[in-house]
C-alpha cells in the first residue's frame, strides 16, 4: 500500500510539473511553462550530462494575432539560444586540450534559464510587453550569470530591438551603453569587448511598467555580487522628450532626427548656436554634402585632386565635395564650380541620397503631378518614398524646386540610417 501512495504521489507531482503555472502582471495574464534542454556532450570517451531548461512564457491577450506573434517569437527565440549555445559547447569540448572539461561540465554544468519571482520577469506598460529571464551557474569555479530579454510592441507583438526602442541609429546606441558601463562599477574590458563584438540590435533590455529602461549584461568570472547589478538602470529620456534646442517642439515631425543629429557619432551637425537649431532655415549644398559625408562615417576621399576654385580643400566642406564628386554623388554645377553657398532642392537632396545608395532603379508609380518622368530627380524621388525617407508636400506634389530644410535633411538622413 504505501508503495502504490508514493507511486501515485510521484505521478500527481510529475504531472503538476508539467502544468504551466500562471501569473497576472497588469492587466496580462501568462503562463510559465519549464521546458528541458538537457543534453550530452562527448568528448573523447567521456560524455558530459549537462541539465539545461529554460522558463518558457506564455501571454493571454485580447487581441489573439498578438498573443500569437508575441508566443510564437518568445519559443522561436529561447529554442534558438539553447541550440546556438549546444553548439558552441559541444564545440568547445572537440579539441583534445578540452577533455579534460567534460567531467567537470558533468559536475558544474547546470545552464538553466528562470523567469525571476513575481513582477521581476514580465513587465507590462501601455506600450511595451518586456520577457526577462536570467541565469546563474558554475563551471570549473567560475560564476557566469546570463540574460536574454525580449521585449514586444503591446499593439502588433512585433519584437523591438534596442534601437528601434530607442529610435536612434546603431552608432548612437553603442555609444550611449558604452557611456553608462564607463559610468558603473563594470568589468570594462568584458563590457568594452561585448560592445565591440555585438550588435546593437542583439543588445539585452527591458521596459518597466513606469517605461524606465533597463539594460543587462552577461557576466563571468565575478563572484556572485562582485562589480555591481550586472542591470543598469538608465534613466536615458526617449528622443521625442528630449528638447536641446528652443526651436524644437517635443514631438514634432523632425525632433527625433534632430536628436540623432546632434549625438551621432559622428556629429552630423550642431545647432546654429547653443539654444537653436533653425528647422527651417535653408540647406546649402556644402551643408548638405557635409551632412552626408558625416551620416557615413566621414570617410576619406578616393581622389584629393580639387577641380573646384570656390572649393578650399581646408573649408569645413572640402574633403566632403570631394568624397561625394569621387563617389558620383553629386557634380560641380560647372566643371571648376561647386557653387557651395547655393541654396538646395529637395529635388538635388534626394538624388544624392539615391547615387549614394547605389541608384538601383525603383518600382512603382509616380504619384506626384510636379515629377516629371523624364526628370533627373524622378527615379531618386520614387526610390525615397518607396524608403519612406520622404513623402510629398501634398499626396500629388512633391516641391522639387524647393529649397531643403535643416528639419528636412536631417529627418531625411535619420530615416535613412534606421531603415
Amino acid at each position: 500500500m504505501r508503495k502504490r501512495i508514493l507511486s501515485l504521489l510521484v505521478a500527481v507531482l510529475l504531472v503538476a510539473a508539467l502544468v504551466p503555472t500562471a501569473f497576472a502582471v497588469n492587466g496580462v495574464t501568462y503562463t510559465v511553462e519549464r521546458i528541458d534542454k538537457s543534453l550530452e556532450l562527448r568528448a573523447g570517451s567521456s560524455v558530459a550530462k549537462v541539465t539545461s531548461y529554460y522558463d518558457l512564457v506564455q501571454v493571454t491577450l485580447a487581441d489573439k494575432d498578438v498573443q500569437k506573434e508575441i508566443n510564437d517569437t518568445l519559443r522561436a527565440e529561447m529554442d534558438a539560444f539553447f541550440a546556438n549555445a549546444d553548439k558552441a559547447r559541444q564545440s568547445y569540448l572537440d579539441t583534445d586540450e578540452k577533455i579534460e572539461h567534460a567531467a567537470g561540465l558533468q559536475d558544474n554544468g547546470k545552464h538553466p534559464y528562470i523567469c525571476l519571482e513575481g513582477n521581476k520577469s514580465v513587465f507590462v506598460n501601455n506600450d511595451y510587453i518586456s520577457i526577462h529571464n536570467e541565469s546563474e551557474w558554475y563551471y570549473g569555479g567560475v560564476f557566469n550569470k546570463n540574460h536574454t530579454c525580449l521585449t514586444f510592441d503591446a499593439d502588433t507583438g512585433a519584437l523591438v530591438t534596442l534601437p528601434q526602442y530607442m529610435d536612434m541609429g546603431d552608432a548612437y546606441v553603442k555609444r550611449f551603453v558604452r557611456e553608462h558601463i564607463e559610468a558603473g562599477k563594470y568589468p570594462d574590458s568584458f563590457y568594452s569587448r561585448y560592445l565591440d563584438e555585438t550588435d546593437p540590435a542583439d543588445y539585452e533590455y527591458y521596459i518597466d511598467p513606469e517605461g524606465a529602461l533597463h539594460l543587462a549584461f552577461d557576466t563571468y568570472q565575478i563572484a556572485p555580487g562582485a562589480g555591481g547589478d550586472p542591470d543598469i538602470l538608465a534613466d536615458w529620456p526617449k528622443a521625442e522628450q528630449a528638447n536641446f534646442f528652443t526651436d524644437v517642439e517635443p514631438g514634432s515631425w523632425y525632433a527625433n532626427a534632430v536628436n540623432w543629429a546632434k549625438n551621432n557619432d559622428p556629429q552630423i551637425t550642431d545647432g546654429t548656436t547653443e539654444t537653436t537649431f533653425s528647422p527651417d532655415a535653408t540647406c546649402t549644398r556644402g551643408q548638405v554634402v557635409t551632412f552626408l559625408w558625416r551620416a557615413m562615417g566621414c570617410p576619406e576621399p578616393e581622389n584629393t585632386t580639387n577641380p573646384f576654385r570656390d572649393v578650399n580643400v581646408n573649408d569645413y566642406y572640402g574633403k566632403a565635395v570631394l568624397w561625394a564628386v569621387g563617389k558620383g554623388v553629386t557634380d560641380g554645377m560647372t566643371a571648376t564650380t561647386f557653387e557651395p553657398d547655393t541654396t538646395v532642392t529637395r529635388a538635388q537632396v534626394v538624388t544624392f541620397l539615391f547615387r549614394n545608395g547605389g541608384a538601383d532603379k525603383p518600382e512603382g508609380k509616380n504619384p506626384f503631378t510636379d515629377v516629371a518622368s523624364n526628370a533627373y530627380y524622378a527615379d531618386a524621388v520614387l526610390w525615397a518614398v518607396s524608403r519612406q525617407i520622404t513623402d510629398g508636400t501634398t499626396d500629388t506634389t512633391f516641391s522639387p524646386d524647393n529649397g531643403c530644410t535643416r528639419a528636412q535633411i536631417v529627418t531625411f538622413l535619420y530615416r535613412l540610417s534606421v531603415s
